[in-house]
């Protein structure tokens, strides 16, 4: 979450508007591991990022 929370800040400093956004990032993994923050990274990479990106980008 801490690169998508720099990314979203380095981006809107740009002022540039964001007028597409494809979340295109995902994994399929069989094995359980954790995410730095403490997530199941399946779910943290696939779902809770891609919408942490989303929400981000509209409210900072």
């Amino acid at each position: 979450m801490a690169s998508i929370r720099k990314f979203v800040h380095e981006f809107n400093s740009l002022g540039l508007p964001l007028n597409i956004l494809i979340n295109n990032a995902g994994i399929l993994s069989l094995h359980f591991m954790l995410s730095k923050d403490n997530l199941e990274q399946h779910f943290a990479i696939n779902y809770i990022e891609s919408e942490a990106m989303l929400w981000m980008s509209r409210i900072d």
